[in-house]
């Protein structure tokens, strides 16, 4: 026998519940390993002692005595709560979940700032006039022959009526007509 089942099998050895074998390996190890044996004997010692002590009755309203005061205390509020943490320590799962909610928070309030705001657009049907307006503001500009522009940047409306800026390409090609029957094997059946 090692330390290791020695260990595990010690409160069954006290208890009096190992069979001869199990006892035998275990006073065995306890006279040949100077710790063990030191466990054996308080152990016993302390069997010994819990032995001789005399039972107490309660008195007979004692568990509703114990409910009030835990509901006493439950009621007295944050001195109470600042007193227990002082004698009895910190709770640490609270801490844990206050401090992930709270990095959460402050996680979701950093990524909304850092989304691009975008100034809404006046919607066409409320100014009947703004397309008008817009085309006839509107400038086209005409590239110099020597610079090759792959795309153009423009703003452009979206549904929600705020200006998004979109990079589209310099030449659109659009074929006009029922699409083929490859186009449709390729693309559509699928």
């Amino acid at each position: 026998m090692d330390c290791r089942n020695f260990h595990r099998n010690l409160e069954d050895y006290i208890d009096g519940e190992l069979d001869f074998a199990g006892r035998f390996g275990v006073e065995r190890h306890a006279e040949q390993c100077f710790a063990c044996g030191k466990k054996l004997a308080d152990a016993r010692r302390l069997r010994l002692m819990t032995a001789s002590l005399a039972r107490v009755k309660a008195p007979a309203d004692f568990e509703a005595r114990v409910r009030r005061e835990i509901a006493l205390r439950k009621s007295q509020g944050i001195f109470t709560r600042v007193r227990n943490y002082l004698a009895f320590g910190f709770e640490w799962r609270r801490f844990v979940f206050a401090a992930s909610a709270c990095a959460a928070l402050a996680l979701g309030i950093f990524f909304a700032r850092q989304l691009p705001h975008y100034e809404p657009v006046p919607a066409v049907a409320e100014n009947p006039g703004f397309a008008a307006e817009a085309v006839a503001e509107t400038e086209v500009v005409e590239t110099p022959e020597n610079l090759k522009m792959e795309a153009l940047d423009l703003l452009l409306i979206s549904p929600d009526n705020r200006q998004t800026p979109e990079q589209l390409p310099r030449k659109i090609y659009v074929r006009y007509g029922p699409p083929s029957e490859e186009y449709f094997i390729k693309n559509v059946s699928h």
